[in-house]
């Protein structure tokens, strides 16, 4: 919610929580549910790797829930991210917020996309292929601007995020 035109988010610590927190030292890990974001599994290519270490799930995340996840869980979606969003006043940012409010169609060609991280992830499969249903551990490696700048220019220009997508 907004107080005097400062975002507050309300988070409730239990005993359990802190105590899970005190015991590990672990940061607490982003889950995340496609359907509830995208209103639905999020339709991706997948290529397991050579060595079977790690599998590629490539697909399009609309700007609107990239945007939206970043509202829930803020600059803790890039803890494993070597440079966190500097701020709109850097030139890249610029041009990103630029894009959004100017020429949100072309974003996806502008737009080097995200590479996000996850422990595990869910999938289902239909007619079309691999969906994604969820990720656990979910963080954004790297594309911390790109969606740092798609809430922020929401949030404070009321741009239109319904025609962006991310790779």
């Amino acid at each position: 919610e907004d107080v005097n035109g400062i975002q507050v988010s309300h988070i409730v610590w239990d005993i359990e929580r802190i105590s899970t927190y005190y015991k590990t030292g672990e940061r607490e890990k982003i889950v995340v549910s496609f359907p509830d974001y995208c209103g639905d599994a999020l339709p991706c290519v997948v290529r397991e790797s050579d060595s079977g270490i790690y599998t590629t799930y490539l697909g399009f995340i609309p700007g609107k829930a990239l945007a939206d996840m970043y509202g829930k869980w803020g600059i803790r979606m890039l803890d494993m991210n070597v440079r966190v969003f500097l701020s709109a006043r850097g030139v890249v940012n610029k041009g990103i917020r630029e894009t959004i409010m100017k020429s949100p169609e072309m974003f996806c060609s502008y737009n080097n996309g995200i590479t996000a991280f996850a422990r595990s992830v869910r999938t289902s499969q239909n007619g079309a292929g691999t969906a994604l249903l969820g990720a656990e551990d979910f963080q954004i490696v790297n594309g911390g601007q790109t969606t740092a700048s798609l809430y922020h220019t929401r949030r404070k220009d009321r741009a239109d995020l319904e025609s962006i997508e991310v790779q």
